[in-house]
């Protein structure tokens, strides 16, 4: 780089002359590991300022810049050119000054410019004309950015051409005229949005007039945005005027969004249609809404009209007014069917209006009136019945001295022959106390049905169930070690919170309320907050006849919170709960749930659950009548996949017992069975979850467990030992060898040998299993199959138990502790002998359970 300048103080510094040069040679960049091009740039200049006289004179100025042997810039000035920021009398002959750019390519300065344009191809020109002495100055710009890649948002706007054009001329740098501008997006010859106008600005008045015109292909813009909108057609019009005088800032304008077809995210649109008039103003005092009204179209077809109007003060004050008008299907089926699932909006009929008055220094009021009528929809199903719905809010509150009063809230849906369908709330409420609100509010029912509104936006439950990943193939000896943890980092306890409300209670008092086939009944609960302490007490209902109780006391003003609940439920109807909520499970779980449950503690990091978490549990299930093959809960259904998984885990001898006897194996057995109970007891102290009881009974099966999960700090770490033991019914013992021969008729269930432990932690689960145990279990059921059998097959069979059964003896410590590796390999080979002896080539079919 070099620059030689010359700077000339004269008539006591009042004038100002600079002369010079500045060149800078073989330029380049690094940021971001990205290099720009050489850049060669040379600047020289001959500029006299005179502040006596209020101007100053450019008498010459040339800029180059050349980038790969090309020339990027060129700046020029034709002649001298004055700027006068006063009143002159000496003449002055025209001047231009040029600035062009050629051929800058963006990707050659991403790192400067980053993903923002990452790509495209720049020319600009600037022209600037000084006339009458630097009194008048014309401006113009005329720049294209070809082949441009864009960020917008999170997606990309690829193979776009953007022009912009603006045209001007200033007075005495004190009036601006913007005599036109235009700036335009295309992509693939196609306009995406175009905006232009034209306007002026006096300084010295402090006024200004623009006109604003924006034209959008949205249907294009929108796919640009938002990839996964699918739109056919659709543009919007903006004509805006915006104006300000004497310190007052108006807009007018109206917006037009016509023939919007095609699906953009959940919302199907055909031919929609909004229109919208503005009149809206800004003074030093408030905002003025004078007018904001539109209407909505569908093919054409009115769909309903909106009006808004009224004031908000910086004093936060305000009054406003709205109405909606006939709104109906057309108008509000893109964005109401979303919500209705499978179903089709046929009808509906929207009118409301509301006034709001606000003073945050006297009285403030709120009136509303919001009615829904002639709800109808059609069900492919024929589920619902085409019977119209209603819906109705009402709101008449107000407050004054900052005393709230509420007068009526009222909400009203269509009655049902089990329900009036009136929801009441009323209440008052005092503000005056600083330091929190005071007040009783309640809520109010005889009777209330929401079935046919639940019903209107309930899908099907039916869900897909995903099939688990195929496990990676391993390849290495797992390591016995403990399970992968998360390494323990300090946790925060949420700050405690003071709500601004002391003396507070809110009561709800419902005689009924049906959903479905569930009926709430005597619904009722007092809550209290004063400041941070909020207590429910009591909350108590009758769910299908079953009565349920429950407490909270929690304190939220001490960091992490204090809390002390408990909750009670005496035999629980479950049939109306998964009907209601799981209808595509309509009848299979019956039966009744008892829970009684009470929990205390100080803080929610795993830190202080070790420290303070105390409580039970006790949880009754009796007559679930619940098929196993039905089972969904990932807990159970694990827990009976390894009770199928017996005996394939020695090749299969379930199905290989099958083929022989002509019996269905152990799995087949299992899923043909049904849960009766299930039941689970226990506690929480001194930082452990102690599993006292937890029992699944079926015909086929019982399993228990007991065990403790022993908190972390990081609760994901908490660790888990719950040994679970498994019985068969005496039938099924009996029919695959597993019952011994004095075992009594009349004994229900055979225990099998211990061979399955949860362990692990909460976050990694990691079951571990006896493979000797299993063995045993093995050796039995072969043992039992070839007494049946006789002749040289049931001897076979005889010799493989008996073989089973030393290999698993416990007298060898060495036997007994053999590696999984190595035990899973005399298993599998001892089927693979078995298969062979019974001339099959192959194993038997394995329908291994989904682990």
């Amino acid at each position: 780089m070099n620059s030689t300048n010359e700077i000339t103080l004269a008539k006591s510094g009042t004038e100002i002359t600079a002369v010079g040069q500045v060149s800078i040679g073989k330029m380049q960049v690094t940021r971001a590991q990205q290099t720009t091009p050489t850049l060669d740039l040379v600047a020289r200049y001959n500029m006299s300022v005179y502040q006596s006289a209020r101007s100053a004179l450019l008498r010459e100025f040339t800029l180059n810049g050349t980038q790969k042997g090309a020339q990027l810039l060129h700046g020029e000035l034709t002649s001298p050119m004055t700027f006068a920021w006063a009143e002159t009398s000496t003449p002055v002959s025209d001047s231009t000054l040029t600035l062009s750019v050629d051929g800058l390519d963006l990707a050659d300065w991403k790192p400067f410019v980053g993903d923002v344009a990452s790509s495209g191809n720049v020319n600009l020109k600037v022209q600037l004309l000084s006339q009458q002495a630097g009194k008048q100055l014309t401006f113009g710009l005329n720049s294209q950015v070809a082949n441009l890649t864009a960020s917008v948002g999170n997606n990309q706007l690829s193979q776009a051409n953007v022009t912009l054009q603006v045209n001007g001329r200033a007075v005495n740098l004190n009036q601006f005229n913007l005599t036109d501008y235009q700036l335009q997006v295309a992509q693939q010859n196609q306009t995406l949005v175009t905006v232009s106008g034209a306007g002026n600005y006096d300084k010295a008045a402090d006024t200004a007039d623009l006109q604003v015109n924006v034209k959008a292909a949205v249907a294009k813009l929108l796919q640009i945005l938002q990839p996964d909108a699918v739109l056919s057609s659709g543009n919007a019009d903006l004509t805006a005027h915006v104006v300000q005088r004497g310190g007052t800032q108006g807009v007018t304008g109206k917006l037009a969004l016509s023939d919007l077809t095609g699906k953009f995210g959940q919302s199907q649109f055909n031919a929609f249609g909004a229109t919208m008039d503005l009149d809206v103003a800004k003074t030093p005092q408030e905002i003025q809404i004078h007018r904001v009204s539109g209407k909505l179209t569908e093919n054409g077809k009115p769909g309903g009209t909106f009006d808004l109007s009224g004031t908000y003060g910086t004093n936060k004050a305000a009054q406003l007014t709205a109405k909606l008008s006939d709104f109906n299907q057309d108008g509000v089926r893109a964005f109401l069917e979303p919500m209705l699932a499978d179903k089709k909006l046929v009808s509906i009929a929207i009118n409301g209006t509301a006034n709001v008055q606000l003073n945050p220094q006297g009285d403030s009021a709120v009136k509303a009136d919001f009615k829904v009528a002639n709800l109808v929809v059609s069900d492919p199903k024929n589920q619902i019945p085409a019977t119209p719905l209603e819906a109705k809010m009402t709101v008449d509150a107000s407050v004054q001295k900052q005393v709230a009063d509420v007068r009526q809230f009222q909400i009203t849906l269509t009655p049902t022959q089990r329900a009036k369908n009136e929801l009441q709330l009323k209440g008052r409420i005092d503000m005056t106390d600083t330091n929190g609100f005071q007040g009783n509010v309640k809520v109010m029912a005889d009777s209330l049905d929401f079935t046919s509104y639940y019903d209107l936006f309930a899908g099907d439950s039916k869900t897909p169930e995903k099939k688990p990943a195929a496990a990676p193939k391993q390849t290495t000896k797992p390591a016995a070690s403990h399970p992968a943890s998360v390494p323990a980092v300090a946790e925060k306890e949420p700050d405690a919170v003071k709500l601004p409300m002391r003396n507070f209670t809110a009561d709800v008092n419902i005689g009924h309320c049906y959903l479905r086939e569930v009926d709430i009944a005597n619904f009722q609960t007092t809550t209290k907050i004063d400041g941070g302490h909020v207590v429910v007490k009591p909350l108590q209902l009758a769910l299908n006849g079953a009565p349920v109780n429950a407490n909270v006391d929690l304190d939220l003003g001490v960091p992490g919170y204090k809390y002390d609940t408990s909750f009670g439920a005496q035999a629980i109807p479950l049939a109306p709960l998964v009907n209601t909520f799981a209808p595509d499970r309509k009848g299979q779980i019956g039966g009744t749930l008892t829970a009684n449950a009470k929990l205390s503690g100080a803080g929610t990091t795993g830190a202080n659950l070790q420290k303070t978490l105390a409580g039970q549990f006790d949880v009754t299930s009796t007559n679930l009548n619940l098929s196993v093959a039905n089972i969904k809960s990932k807990i159970l259904k694990g827990l009976v996949n390894v009770i199928g998984a017996l005996p394939e885990l020695i090749t299969n001898p379930g199905a290989l017992i099958g083929t022989v006897t002509g019996k269905g194996g152990l799995s087949d057995e299992l899923a043909k069975s049904t849960i009766d109970s299930i039941d689970a007891r226990g506690d929480v102290a001194s930082g452990k979850v102690n599993l006292q009881k937890a029992v699944v009974q079926s015909t086929a099966f019982l399993a228990e467990a007991r065990g403790t999960v022993t908190l972390a700090e990081v609760l994901t770490n908490s660790a888990l030992q719950v040994p679970v033991s498994i019985s068969l019914s005496h039938g099924i013992a009996k029919n695959f060898g597993l019952a011994s021969a004095d075992a009594s008729t009349n004994t229900t269930y055979v225990k099998l040998p211990d061979f399955y432990t949860e362990k692990g932690t909460i976050g990694d689960p990691k079951p571990d299993l006896n493979k000797v145990a299993l063995a045993k279990v093995g050796g039995k059921a072969l043992l039992g199959v070839g007494s049946s059998l006789g002749g040289s097959t049931g001897q076979l069979f005889r010799d493989a138990g008996s073989l089973l059964g030393t290999s698993s003896g416990t007298n060898s410590q060495s036997k007994t502790n053999q590696s999984p590796e190595k035990s899973g390999s005399v298993l599998k080979g001892l089927g693979g002998f078995i298969s062979g002896a019974l001339g099959q080539t192959n194993a038997p079919s394995t329908n291994r359970p989904k682990q």
